[in-house]
């Protein structure tokens, strides 16, 4: 398989894509979970869910922060808008949506194994419902194993093997293919990060600050870094009250997007937003002209 091919394998199939990162890693740290969207936006997936704890750890501003409600009263997506270059659309399926109300041309669930045996909520069983139903046209599941399961199954086989058409891809593998298809050699270590946005970052680094990021931090350090790299985007959007008033916003923002250096990566940001007195229409003007504030 090609690995721009991900959307339009099968119709018939739900297509799992394996995501170690989607739970937490040896150390008991759940960072980079949502690392695999860039790549899946850029295939055209723009519909998700996922838990909502996921944006808002230990931040529960950074949930309203971070999502843009519809206009619609009737509209049940939200709108991410933290990194405006991939601007995904959200919903909550929670405990009092019915199946009958599951209705998506495509959606893709990120979830992992802990997520599916601690909830109540039968997320996944709701999802394959709707879609045995006819009501989602294309079903994407990111998972943390090729074993994950779930409860409303009779036996305890991997769900993947319980229906009768499944695809199933590995995210490393992919990302792997896709960063050096795109980049050639990659201007970061692959064992530092598989995220594309980020990847994509560091090729925009080394053409504008003329030399390679020694680390994933370097790429948010924004008292040095010239305009014209995409991590401005979400430096911009923290550029916020919110953000002052409590550091764990920032860390709420940048954590579903990074596998590691998170500590390193966070103090960069809050030093520069100092730097920048966390004024979004000053951050948007340095961008523009390149000219620090005093």
């Amino acid at each position: 398989m090609e690995v721009e091919q991900i959307t339009g394998v099968r119709t018939d199939s739900v297509i799992f894509l394996k995501d170690p990162l989607t739970s937490a890693n040896s150390l008991g740290n759940q960072m980079g979970y949502l690392r695999s969207l860039p790549y899946l936006f850029e295939q055209g997936i723009l519909n998700y869910t996922f838990p909502p704890s996921w944006l808002r750890m230990l931040s529960n501003e950074t949930f309203n922060e971070v999502l843009q409600e519809s206009d619609e009263a009737s509209d049940q997506w939200f709108e991410y808008r933290a990194l405006s270059s991939f601007p995904f659309k959200y919903t909550i399926i929670n405990q009092e949506k019915t199946v009958d109300e599951l209705s998506f041309q495509h959606i893709c669930q990120v979830t992992n194994q802990e997520v599916e045996e601690a909830g109540n909520t039968r997320i996944t069983h709701k999802l394959l419902q709707a879609y045995m139903n006819n009501q989602i046209q294309e079903l994407f599941i990111v998972t943390d194993n090729t074993s994950f399961s779930i409860s409303d199954t009779v036996s305890e086989k991997p769900l993947r093997e319980e229906l009768d058409h499944a695809e199933t891809l590995s995210y490393e593998k992919i990302a792997k293919q896709y960063i050096r298809n795109q980049f050639g050699s990659p201007n970061l270590p692959l064992g530092e990060t598989l995220n594309i946005w980020l990847h994509g970052a560091a090729t925009e680094y080394c053409e504008i600050m003329d030399e390679r990021p020694r680390r994933i931090a370097d790429l948010f350090e924004f008292d040095v870094l010239q305009p014209g790299i995409r991590t401005w985007d979400m430096f911009e959007f923290l550029a916020s009250d919110t953000s002052r008033e409590g550091i764990d916003h920032i860390n709420a923002t940048i954590r579903p997007w990074i596998e590691s250096d998170i500590t390193k990566v966070e103090e960069n940001i809050r030093n520069a937003l100092q730097e920048f007195d966390y004024d979004r229409e000053t951050v948007q003007t340095f961008r523009e002209t390149g000219e620090r504030p005093d």
